[in-house]
């Protein structure tokens, strides 16, 4: 009881010291006879300080004793059971699902995946309880496939993720959760994010014009139109389509969303440099259905504005290179000319070297500057180079 005090102490003052105190006595408490609480609640107080300290040592003993837990319920019927069962399986996951973000072992991603799915399929369980094991399992399904692409995985996401929303939370006790709403809008988004996925590798449209509208449902469900984490979603989803589609109307909604992303301010630099990216291949789109130069000039502009974020990321130069071009094409300008040949020669420096497709473009892209170059000015060394490049 002090243990369980303790940690209570601690969901309040989030001062780790009180969770180390609840777990000394815990430790006391499991050596004496009919243990079984004393054992569930050190392996969950165990499983909260490894997500703290990420000390490896900290998650296999939570693991050990969740394990020695289930182990050792009373074969007579206790009170709570049908909760406090489930509870320590989805303990046990979520702790095996953090050791492997610190592991990278599969058989840790595997475990979680098998205790998410018993509590899932415990009929007895509370209904918040499936629902929250639901949604754990479609996030670390998606995960699963992020690190190892089985299409299965994906499969399986989303058909969890559909049940979880569509089950929902039912009566939740007091507390449970920080944010309710918050919490539901993430199941909501692990499944927009799991069709999204899946779109990208079975090219379903139904699949990304379902993921759109979750993740619309998403942003619509929080204050000030979500986080930047969501927005970075919806962004994205919307720039697969738009890549899809070529649609102007569909080039206006992506641009009025990165505004609105790129104004929260709240991303890192490299979410910041992808969708300042994104945001100058729209304003592209959208001079090329109008002809109008100054959205090119402001794709320019978008463009150069997020090369500092991310001065290693080649891609991010070829695309400025692309717009470049664009507007060489238009202009004739040599000046620009000169910086597409600059450009082109520092993005091959920086592709990764099992990038051979960048790689491949960024040596044409120089080759054709080149040429042009040659062609105006009739700087032999230019042809020869722009010959070279080709070749390679």
């Amino acid at each position: 009881n002090i243990g369980r005090l303790l940690i209570q102490r601690y969901e309040r003052s989030n001062n780790l010291e009180h969770l180390r105190t609840a777990i000394s006595y815990l430790y006391q408490a499991v050596r004496l006879p009919a243990n079984f609480f004393a054992e569930a609640l050190l392996g969950s107080a165990l499983g909260r300080l490894f997500r703290e300290t990420k000390d490896i040592r900290d998650g296999n003993q939570a693991i050990s004793r969740l394990r020695v837990a289930l182990q050792s319920i009373p074969t007579q019927s206790i009170p709570g059971i049908d909760t406090i069962l489930p509870q320590m399986q989805l303990d046990l996951s979520i702790v095996y699902l953090e050791r492997y973000d610190v592991s990278q072992k599969l058989e840790d991603l595997d475990q979680a995946v098998t205790w998410m799915r018993k509590v899932t399929q415990y009929s007895q369980s509370p209904q918040y309880l499936r629902w929250q094991a639901s949604s754990a399992l479609g996030r670390t399904l998606i995960k699963r496939n992020a690190a190892f692409d089985n299409a299965l995985d994906l499969d399986e996401a989303v058909s969890v993720l559909r049940h979880a929303n569509k089950i929902g939370p039912g009566n939740v006790p007091a507390a449970r959760f920080r944010s309710l709403e918050n919490t539901i809008a993430d199941s909501v988004e692990m499944l927009a994010l799991a069709l999204w996925s899946r779109s990208n590798k079975s090219r379903s449209s139904d699949d990304l014009d379902e993921a759109l509208e979750r993740q619309h449902e998403v942003i619509r469900s929080r204050p000030r139109l979500g986080t930047s984490n969501s927005l970075y979603l919806l962004v994205a989803i919307l720039n697969d389509k738009l890549d899809r589609s070529k649609n102007p109307l569909d080039s206006e909604e992506l641009i009025w969303w990165c505004q609105e992303a790129i104004s929260r301010g709240q991303q890192g630099f490299e979410q910041r440099a992808t969708i300042l990216d994104i945001h100058a291949k729209a304003l592209s789109y959208k001079h090329q259905a109008t002809g109008k130069m100054e959205y090119l000039d402001q794709a320019i502009e978008k463009q150069q504005e997020a090369l500092p974020l991310r001065p290693d990321n080649a891609r991010l130069l070829i695309n400025l290179e692309r717009h470049l071009a664009r507007k060489f094409h238009i202009t004739a300008d040599p000046h620009i000319l000169d910086k597409r040949i600059r450009l082109c020669r520092e993005c091959i420096k920086l592709c990764p070297p099992d990038d051979t497709v960048l790689r491949s473009y960024a040596l044409h892209a120089l080759g054709d500057a080149l040429a042009i170059r040659y062609k105006h000015l009739g700087i032999r060394l230019d042809f020869d180079e722009s010959i070279a490049a080709h070749r390679q």
